[in-house]
């Protein structure tokens, strides 16, 4: 008995020496196999240059991935959609950034593939920048398809 013990718990400890698990993710309460994904999900950080004003959008839902950044000076925004960035260049935008003001502003893609339409709320300054609340990213594609996106951020100025 005591050799079989042994002999089983020898090769317990080889199995688990051995063995090479998968990293899993618990979804629903089952696991499932997991690897990082090769995609874009969040922007790098980005930076203002004295004087320069520009918007800061995040997911508004846990785990809050940098999602958009426009950079009101250059008139340019970046955008993460389907895991890719989306650099785009557009025409001025109308309507100032005014606590309880409403806005809207859109985004084509260059190529008329995608139509991005940010519209939400300006609320009350906060030590970042002015809050912007009730904000959706609705994208547009060409087959009439629309995907809805709620996100949270600030609209903030550098002094300069």
């Amino acid at each position: 008995m005591r050799i079989v013990l042994t002999g089983l718990l020898g090769f317990i400890a080889v199995a688990c020496a051995t063995s090479d698990p998968a990293p899993v993710r618990d979804v629903a309460g089952a696991a499932e196999p997991w690897s990082e994904p090769d995609y874009v999900v969040s922007l790098p950080a980005q930076q203002l240059s004295p004087g320069q004003c520009g918007v800061f959008l995040f997911e508004a839902r846990a785990p809050n991935r940098f999602v958009m950044f426009e950079d009101e000076a250059a008139r340019s925004s970046k955008i993460v959609h389907a895991g890719e960035v989306h650099e785009i260049r557009f025409a001025d935008q109308p309507g100032a950034f005014l606590p309880g003001e409403e806005f809207r502003r859109v985004y084509p893609a260059q190529d008329g593939s995608l139509s991005f339409v940010l519209s939400g709320r300006v609320g009350e300054n906060t030590g970042g920048g002015r809050r912007l609340e009730g904000v959706i990213l609705t994208v547009r594609q060409p087959d009439g398809t629309r995907t809805v996106r709620p996100l949270a951020g600030v609209r903030r100025c550098m002094d300069g």
